[in-house]
């Protein structure tokens, strides 16, 4: 992916699976991540990723 720095992205389901791999994968491409998920235990360990 081009390099995103500067730009914002929201993921929801951001917990686990196709949504966590999104927003780790945004996040190494120095994109801003917003997660949300219903599982706020899970939300911060992709956070914390």
């Amino acid at each position: 992916m081009p390099d995103a720095e500067g730009t914002v992205a929201v993921v929801t389901g951001a917990a686990r699976g196709i949504g966590a791999a999104v927003a780790l994968r945004l996040a190494a491409d120095r994109t801003a991540v917003a997660v949300v998920d219903r599982r706020e235990r899970d939300t911060a360990r992709t956070v914390a990723a």
